[in-house]
Parts: C-alpha cells; structure tokens; sequence
C-alpha cells in the first residue's frame, strides 16, 4: 500500500496546529491597555468628580476646585461645564447602570439646564450664571454653548428617554437654527443674545 501525501498538506496542518492556543500579542496589548484606560476612567475620572461635584445646595454642578480637590471660588456656571457634566453622567449611567448616583446626577443636572440656563422668555441657554442661578454678564448666549446644551440634552434624552429633555432639545435645535445659521455663508454665527 503506497500513500501519497502532498506536502502542502503537511505544512498547513503543522501551521494550524501550532497556532491553536497561541495568543495574538496585538490582543493581549490591546485587552490591557482597554483595561487600564477603564480603570482610569473610573478612579481618576468618575469616581473623582462623581457625585462630589453635583451642587447639592443649588443644583448643577460644582466645578472650581483647588490643586487637591476641593471646592474653591465663587463657583460661577458656564453652559459648557455645565452641559459636559451632563453628558458625562448620561454616559456612564449607560455605561455602569449599577451605580445609581451616574443617572441621578445627569438628571439633577439636566433641570438645572431646563430650569436655569435655559433662558424662558427668549430661548438659548445663557453662556454664564453665578452659582445660585443668577445671569452674569451681558447674557451672551453665544452658539458653541447652546451647541454643548444640545449634545448634553440628547445624550441625557439616550440614558433616561426623559420626554422633556426630547423637547427641550428640540427647542434649542430650532432655536439655535433660527437664532445663529449664516443662509448665506451656509455656517453659524458665533455671538448671540
């Protein structure tokens, strides 16, 4: 009994087994550098602010701290730290559902935006109130804040499906259309009141 085997055979067989169990280096760099980057987030980012900066007294978020981390100033209120707190506890109560403080936090914060810095009579958010809710300034609404009020609404609308934070960020779209779009320069106008 004669057997011819191709040695093509061979090597693909050799080959494939001496792969089964082998990791790919690229997988395993990748596992921990997503591993380590998770364990920032959580220790150095989230679990650092979160729920440390919700403004308990006034809502909103507190967002001036000293070099080791305590509170410190006036603690004025900008639509933009404002909106990235937010957005930023809309996220991670997707992300980590089990903590429970993540979805409390976006929706504390989310009033905060519908009932202070959004401006009732004229629309907008206001670029900058004092720490108890007052406007400050010439209250500018200028479009980069409202910009940062519609991620943050649409992204808190995604974690809570909060049928008021659908319609307010409606409104803030058709307002900022309305209030910023350049129909010649086909862009947006930055300043606004």
């Amino acid at each position: 009994m004669n057997i011819h085997i191709n040695k093509n055979w061979i090597v693909f067989i050799l080959v494939g087994t001496a792969t089964i169990g082998c990791k790919n280096p690229d997988e395993d760099k990748r596992l921990k550098l997503a591993t380590a980057m998770e364990t920032s987030l959580k220790t150095e980012t989230l679990n650092k602010w979160y729920p440390q900066s919700v403004d308990t007294l006034y809502s909103g978020f507190i967002s001036t701290y000293t070099f080791d981390f305590k509170p410190t100033g006036d603690q004025d209120k900008m639509i933009v730290t404002q909106a990235r707190h937010v957005w930023t506890n809309a996220k991670a109560s997707i992300r980590y559902p089990e903590v429970k403080h993540y979805a409390s936090s976006a929706k504390q914060g989310f009033e905060f935006l519908e009932n202070v810095m959004w401006d009732k009579t004229y629309g907008g958010f206001y670029w900058l109130v004092d720490r108890q809710g007052n406007v400050k300034g010439d209250s500018a609404k200028p479009a980069y804040g409202n910009a940062f009020g519609i991620y943050a609404l649409s992204t808190y609308y995604e974690a809570s499906r909060d049928p008021r934070a659908l319609e307010l960020v409606k409104e803030a779209f058709a307002w900022l259309e309305k209030n910023s779009h350049d129909p010649v320069g086909k862009g947006y106008f930055q300043h606004l009141k």
